[in-house]
Formats: C-alpha cells, sequence, structure tokens
C-alpha cells in the first residue's frame, strides 16, 4: 500500500504572493491592449464617416453634374447617365406603386 505523506504549508509562506505580480503585469497589458484598440476603432470610424467631398460618387444626378463641370464625363455620357438614373427611379416608383399595400384596409368595426 502507497505511503501518503501529507504536507503542511509552511508557517508564514504565501504561494499566492508570487503570483500577484504577473497577474497584475498581465492586467496592465491587457488594459493598455484594449485602450490601443479602441482608439484604434475610433480613428478608422471617424475616416469612414469623414465627407471627402472631393469625390464625386457618379450615382446619383448631382454626382454626374459633378463629373460633367469637372471635364470626366462628356456630354453624351451625362446624356446616358442622366437617361439611366432617370429611367432606374421611374421603375423604383411604378415598383412601389403597383404593390400596393401588403393587407386590404379593414372597414370600422363598430
Amino acid at each position: 500500500m502507497p505511503l501518503l505523506i501529507a504536507t503542511a504549508p509552511i508557517a508564514g509562506s504565501n504561494p499566492g504572493a508570487d503570483l500577484f505580480p504577473q497577474v497584475i503585469g498581465w492586467l496592465g497589458a491587457m488594459a493598455a491592449l484594449a485602450v490601443v484598440g479602441a482608439i484604434v476603432i475610433m480613428v478608422l470610424a471617424r475616416r469612414l464617416r469623414a465627407d471627402d467631398g472631393d469625390e464625386p460618387d457618379g450615382l446619383t444626378l448631382e454626382g454626374i453634374r459633378e463629373l460633367r463641370r469637372r471635364g470626366q464625363l462628356t456630354d453624351e455620357e451625362f446624356d446616358r447617365a442622366r437617361s439611366a438614373i432617370v429611367d432606374a427611379a421611374r421603375r423604383s416608383a411604378s415598383r412601389r406603386t403597383d404593390a400596393g399595400p401588403k393587407h386590404a384596409p379593414r372597414a370600422d368595426r363598430r
């Protein structure tokens, strides 16, 4: 039969005392990493939200007008793009009109 020996902690020793500085160091490192991550996210979000205003998107009438004004579109290209935008808007409007209400209106119940 194996001999079991019970060991008792030595009086005055605290095994957790050696671990405490390491835990504090790792917690500090994680906190610093979280702060740096938050700063990076804030900077990226600010850049994404920034309205450059320098580059027109070309997907709106105002955008293609600006491209034509800058000379990046010829009058013929402008007319084709404008027609395409207007036609798409008309098709979208007619789909909304054709779809009508999803449910028939209810009669008032008294």
